[in-house]
């Protein structure tokens, strides 16, 4: 039974993943030939938001969940850059670079620990938080099935109760 499930879990998020690389590719096709980003994904059917201007050398917070796992993946994309699929607990997020400028060379130089460190941190915090999700969905399944579904020692103990 152990095997079937984690199958199952396996072919869900084997899906899942080409699903959401087709539908990149959709989106991505859309937009180099010339469609609005937002137009592409609500035909798709992604939801699109716009996160606010951000500066990759300040410490401002940007208040959106999926910032740290969307400024990852575009810290080193151009312009018009579709990102993604991102894979996240509760979906996938594509990321649309809308507009890129080029920061002063001294300062990146200057920060160069700093941004490393913090994009370090950032990914070590993101993949503690994907791993404990992991367990606790795992143990959410196995709790659930061990409700729903009784164990051969069950099956033996209520035949032995019985005869």
């Amino acid at each position: 039974r152990s095997d079937l499930k984690f199958a199952l879990i396996d072919a869900k998020r084997k899906a899942f993943t080409e699903r959401s690389m087709t539908l990149a590719e959709a989106i991505t096709k859309a937009v180099d030939g010339g469609k609005p980003f937002e137009d592409a994904a609500d035909r798709e059917g992604y939801k699109s938001r716009t996160i606010e201007r951000f500066s990759l050398f300040s410490d401002e917070e940007i208040d959106d969940k999926y910032f740290p796992l969307i400024r990852m993946q575009i810290i080193s994309r151009h312009t018009g850059d579709v990102v993604g699929p991102i894979r996240t607990l509760d979906g996938a997020i594509l990321a649309y670079v809308t507009e890129r400028t080029r920061g002063a060379p001294t300062s990146a130089g200057y920060l160069r620990k700093t941004i490393i460190a913090r994009l370090g941190a950032e990914q070590a915090s993101i993949l503690m938080s994907t791993w404990q999700q992991y367990l606790l969905t795992d143990a959410e399944i196995a709790e659930r099935d061990e409700r729903i579904e009784p164990t051969l020692e069950d099956d033996e103990e209520s035949k032995r109760s019985e005869g």
